[in-house]
């Protein structure tokens, strides 16, 4: 009778396992699941869709949704990953995603193949309810504090990627002005929004050009990653005059982030114009009227025509003959309809980046590591031919900005399976990033202005695709090492 009770209970106990949906027959494992609110649930756990589910001893069961569980000990190798993933995607604490890395690198069995495999999930990111509120924020690498406001669409659904907009405030305003402006046609179209304030060491002084309010504007887009499911390949940026400047300077820093940009009443500043280099790629419709500040609209005339002829790439300039320094509200349907429109290509075959300080000189899989001496940098004195005292302000004005775009450095890539081939001014090394989608197997040449400098195979590293992925938290820009090479 105890045999037989026994048979019955197993038989029963199969019964059950077989009967749970999903994939059960692939590790079930018991483990522990600790939540979000300090929760624990021991038990067998079975990975599914969108949650798990925990089996205690007793029969009972509970479903957890995934994006609730903040650790997890035990369980399948491939739900355990999924989870440490997310965690490095979302957490905010520093000394956590460490742990995570380090957790990760430990764990027996972490594969490439399994790495690529859970990369490939979709990204698990907790509901949130549609509507505005207004985010702390750090400035990265700074201790300065300010917010800005983030207004998620009706319909908002974590489990699919949506668009991102930020948007930058004019001198002495507000991040709840650009929410204001924008709020209506956002969330007719389905997008997240983001919309900055200043912090007050800047607030009312116009755009600064600094290393701090270009940091603001990539913090946001990093917190907003944290809060919500973006998709890192429609992330838009606009602003308005002061703001204006800022979609350039930022666009023209971090051209890897953006998929198209808006200024409006804004104009690229003259000693940053051989980055207008970086706007390759990018969707650029710009907003302006032909009676504001004369040297204002000469530089944006002078950009775009630069944009447009120099570089051929196709702007959209609608200069409006009747106004000064509006806002031009009425066209953001229409801007609208153009940044939705483009897309950022995450690992182009083609691209190009131009730059004068590490910092800022990287995008896609190539990174300026290095300039010659001559190269031009903001505030170096730059040579004018020809110039003359008789020469207007405007005719002054244009020959410098030609010259520090004549003078900045920059590198054009192209690839092909294996083989790199790189064109390069004012520089002096390069970095070469390697996706996935190459034959590890095979050498991987790389070609420098017709040198060969570098032969040979290169291995992928779990160390390094973490690294990255916990600096971009972009699932859909990944790479798994690096070749560095003097030019």
């Amino acid at each position: 009778m105890i045999v037989a009770g026994k048979t019955v209970r197993a038989i029963a106990w199969l019964w059950v396992i077989l009967s749970v949906p999903g994939p059960t027959a692939l590790g079930q494992e018991r483990g522990t699941l600790r939540l979000e609110n300090e929760t624990t649930l021991l038990g067998t756990i079975v990975d599914q869709d969108d949650h798990v589910l925990v089996r205690s001893s007793d029969g009972s069961e509970k479903r957890v949704a995934k994006y609730r569980i903040a650790r997890m000990e035990g369980g399948a190798l491939p739900l355990w990953l999924e989870m440490a993933i997310s965690g490095l995607l979302t957490e905010r604490d520093p000394g956590e995603v460490s742990r995570l890395r380090e957790a990760i690198l430990a764990k027996d069995g972490v594969t490439p193949e399994l790495l690529r495999e859970v990369l490939e999930k979709p990204d698990r990111r907790p509901p949130r309810q549609a509507g505005r509120t207004v985010e702390p924020i750090t400035i990265r690498g700074t201790d300065k504090k300010t917010e800005y406001v983030l207004v998620v669409p009706e319909g908002y659904d974590p489990s699919k990627p949506w668009p991102l907009w930020i948007s930058m405030h004019g001198t002495g305003g507000r991040g709840s002005h650009c929410a204001s402006f924008l709020e209506s046609v956002t969330q007719r179209r389905g997008i997240l929004l983001a919309c900055p304030t200043e912090h007050e060491e800047q607030h009312g002084k116009g755009w600064g050009y600094s290393d701090d309010e270009r940091e603001l504007t990539l913090s946001v887009l990093e917190d907003v990653k944290r809060l919500c499911h973006v998709d890192t390949n429609r992330v838009y940026l606009n602003g308005w005059s002061r703001g204006g400047h800022a979609a350039y300077d930022v666009a023209d820093h971090y051209p890897d982030k953006f998929a198209a940009i808006n200024p409006v009443i804004g104009a690229p500043r003259a000693r940053y114009f051989g980055l207008l280099r970086n706007l390759e790629g990018i969707g650029v419709t710009i907003l302006n009227g032909a009676k504001d500040d004369p040297l204002l609209v000469q530089a944006a005339r002078h950009g775009v025509d630069l944009l447009s002829k120099r570089l051929e790439l196709d702007v959209v300039y609608d200069e409006d003959p009747e106004q000064g320094h509006v806002l031009f509200l009425d066209k953001m349907p229409g801007v609208t309809d153009y940044l939705l429109h483009h897309t950022r290509d995450p690992d182009p075959d083609h691209l190009v980046i131009a730059g004068y300080d590490p910092k800022y000189a990287e995008r896609a899989w190539l990174k300026i590591e290095a300039f010659d001496d001559d190269a031009y940098a903001p505030g170096k004195q730059v040579r004018i031919k020809g110039i003359s005292d008789r020469w207007s302000d405007s005719r002054k004005l244009e020959a410098f900005q030609e010259a520090v775009y004549d003078g900045t450095a920059f590198a054009t890539g192209d690839r092909k399976d294996n083989f790199y081939s790189i064109k390069t001014e004012g520089i002096t090394q390069l970095t070469i990033r390697l996706p996935d989608s190459i034959n590890w197997d095979r050498s991987i040449i790389v070609k420098v202005n017709g040198r060969s400098k570098h032969r040979g195979k290169v291995e992928g590293e779990t160390a390094y695709l973490l690294d990255h992925l916990i600096r971009t938290r972009d699932r859909q820009q990944v790479y798994w090492n690096e070749i560095t090479v003097d030019v």
